[in-house]
């Protein structure tokens, strides 16, 4: 098979290349390794890195890296400051990626850069996809307080505790406002004349006791622009440098998940606050931050009078961006549940919750992007656990792949849910064949609805696309073309956290209590690829740029 490049364009906020931000585009090529042995390369930065990201991270943030390979049996993480164009070479090696970095300054040398690449690797596929931009720290409050990107640790006060399941199915920190819990970070960050985005996921135990209730802030004085903090003010999410803010329009409500995210945008000074992925606020000639020094803190903030305003409930997955992110970067960031290529060994979550992941008995095979799951045996699945949100009663909610059969003969399992990992519990098949080979998308609400699309064509790519709300009800699309509505509206979840099972019912089999309705809950035998799970309904011109990647 031939070697692949993919080109991936990056924002990085901070001055690698030595010089202002800007975009950087890094080369991916799999079972390639970069050998750099000649007099004029210098020696490679050695680590350890428990995932092609975390390599990736680590060159990112490096002011001089040029090339970087990962070994995805060692985990070894090799970083260098030389170019593939300019010194040693690349060669073959199985499981090794390796990714060059090309500054976008330097654009009108990538021509010279795509020819010296195919001198060395002759008839390489180039292809270019999106790629999420790297936060700078990260506090994913599984069991601890550390910031798995960067080094501003934290450290609980008052004895915090950690809640599960969180958002991903793991644990949250756990804070109760009547102890003063919370946690403070010493190490200073630069929040000065700069643009900055703050995400996080929130439950609300009450919104007793006060009316200011802090989730993140950088304290240096009480006086205008020398306090940065977002809180949640009178029932609404807010970012505040002090008498220069911003308000949400949306009223919170006790008791439910909610994605926030502050944002300021220093070249047009502007401060925003979004709500599940949605502008919530704007407030436009807003002054930037001023304050040089300061602790950050995570849920609560000093007030004006030095009193603590700590937070009553769970935080979890807060990130910190040192840029301001866009309207459809914080959409995904909110809503993208999980996602996954299929385009590399060991299988990971790509979406932002970084879900767990179990795979037995399938392997990667040419997909219909880039690489794909292959199911060739009754034993073969994929899972994916750590779904919340579908949990939640009248949750909108959208699956997408893409599916190729080797036979239309009897039905099959794509999308099996269950509260237990052996497919049974609360459980039920999203997304499957019936016997006469027809895709079938289901919903539930104490008794089951569908909708029936066409038999599909073998050995064909066949974009499936289903979505539910409770405005639109049931919706199935197939290759971006709608095919049917079931207007039902309603969607009775389990109220626990759910784990979906691909190709596979397990032991949720017909003659179960799993509610699948025309699809025969048996075994998927062929390839899968580009699998999908948001927490709200995609619209049709969604549902067309996944069909047309």
């Amino acid at each position: 098979m031939l070697p692949t490049i993919i080109v991936f364009y990056f924002a990085i906020p901070t001055t690698s290349f030595g010089q202002n931000p800007s975009q950087l585009m890094l080369s991916q090529m799999n079972d390639i390794q970069y050998d750099c042995s000649l007099p004029s390369c210098s020696l490679p930065t050695i680590l350890t890195a428990s995932s092609l990201i975390n390599c990736q991270i680590f060159c990112l943030k490096s002011s001089d890296c040029r090339t970087l390979t990962f070994d995805q049996l060692s985990n070894q993480c090799l970083v260098f400051s030389n170019h593939p164009s300019h010194d040693g070479s690349l060669t073959t090696q199985i499981g090794s990626i390796t990714m060059i970095a090309i500054d976008q300054r330097a654009r009108q040398q990538r021509p010279q850069h795509h020819r010296r690449l195919q001198q060395q690797l002759p008839a390489l596929l180039v292809t270019t996809t999106a790629l999420y931009y790297v936060p700078t720290s990260l506090w994913r409050f599984d069991n601890t307080t550390l910031d798995s990107l960067s080094n501003l640790n934290g450290v609980g006060v008052n004895s915090p505790a950690f809640k599960v399941p969180g958002i991903n199915g793991r644990a949250a920190l756990s804070l109760t406002r009547s102890q003063n819990q919370y946690v403070t970070i010493s190490t200073y960050q630069n929040f000065t004349y700069t643009s900055f985005t703050i995400e996080m996921w929130i439950y609300i135990n009450s919104l007793s006791g006060g009316n200011t209730f802090g989730l993140f802030s950088q304290r240096e004085n009480a006086t205008t622009n020398h306090l940065l903090i977002s809180f949640i003010w009178n029932n609404h999410l807010a970012l505040s440098f002090y008498s220069n803010d911003v308000i949400g329009s949306t009223t919170l409500s006790l008791y439910a998940w909610y994605h926030a995210t502050l944002v300021y945008d220093y070249p047009s000074r502007t401060q925003a606050v979004y709500l599940n992925g949605y502008q919530d606020g704007i407030h436009t000639s807003a002054d930037p931050y001023l304050g040089t020094v300061g602790a950050i803190t995570i849920g609560m903030f000093n007030d004006s009078t030095n009193a603590v305003q700590a937070f009553d409930g769970y935080i979890d997955e807060v990130s910190l961006t040192m840029r301001s992110k866009n309207a459809t970067e914080i959409l995904n960031d909110a809503t993208l549940t999980t996602y996954h290529s299929f385009d590399s060994i060991p299988f990971v979550d790509s979406g932002p919750l970084a879900l767990g992941v179990i795979a037995s008995g399938v392997n990667l095979v040419t997909g219909r992007v880039n690489q794909s799951l292959n199911f060739t045996t009754n034993s073969s699945y994929y899972q994916v656990s750590g779904f919340v949100l579908l949990g939640v009663s009248n949750q909108p909610f959208s699956f997408a792949l893409w599916t190729k059969r080797t036979t239309t003969a009897g039905g099959a399992t794509l999308v099996h849910m269950s509260t237990l990992m052996n497919g049974t519990g609360w459980c039920v098949d999203w997304l499957g064949f019936s016997s006469s080979g027809q895709i079938v998308a289901t919903g539930w609400n104490s008794m089951g609805y569908q909708v029936v699309g066409p038999v599909f064509s073998t050995n064909v790519w066949t974009h499936v696309v289903s979505t539910y709300s409770p405005t639109n009800g049931l919706r199935l699309y197939v290759n971006g073309t709608l095919m049917g509505t079931a207007d039902t509206r309603t969607y009775n979840a389990s109220e626990q956290v759910n784990i979906l099972t691909l190709g596979n019912p397990l032991k949720g089999l017909n003659g179960t209590s799993c509610n699948s309705m025309a699809i025969v809950t048996t075994p998927y035998i062929g390839y899968l690829d580009e699998f999908y799970v948001y927490s709200r309904e995609l619209s049709g011109a969604d549902v067309l740029a996944l069909a047309n990647p």
